[in-house]
């Protein structure tokens, strides 16, 4: 029988996770690349539901997990640099980025004192 891939392996740690043994993967397999979100509720969430190994899993947050000019460059160095073999993109409900325009956004530096 093949090895299971890496999903295979992560989806079977939050299973354990969901019925309350959660246990992260092999720390010495391959890096991968784990880009999400900058949502607080994720940072005690995400790593043991995922079964996320520290030394093994790097892990770019960002605001509504969207790949911008300026995310590529840790991408590139996640992939290049510390060789990430596999990228998983996790995204989530109620994400607070989907609760305001840039014009709010911009409104609110100015009200800051930010022009």
């Amino acid at each position: 029988m093949s090895e299971a891939t890496l999903l295979h392996q992560i989806l079977e740690a939050n299973k354990d996770y969901l019925a309350g043994s959660p246990r992260p993967l092999d720390s010495s397999g391959a890096p991968f690349l784990v880009i999400t979100c900058i949502d607080p509720r994720l940072s005690a969430f995400l790593e043991p539901a995922l079964g996320l190994p520290r030394h093994r899993a790097l892990l770019i947050r960002v605001a509504g997990n969207l790949i911008t000019d300026d995310t590529l460059h840790s991408v590139a160095v996640a992939l290049y640099v510390k060789k990430a073999e596999e990228i998983y993109i996790v995204g989530h409900t109620d994400c607070g980025m989907t609760k305001f325009s840039a014009a709010e956004v911009a409104e609110n530096f100015r009200n800051a004192g930010i022009q």
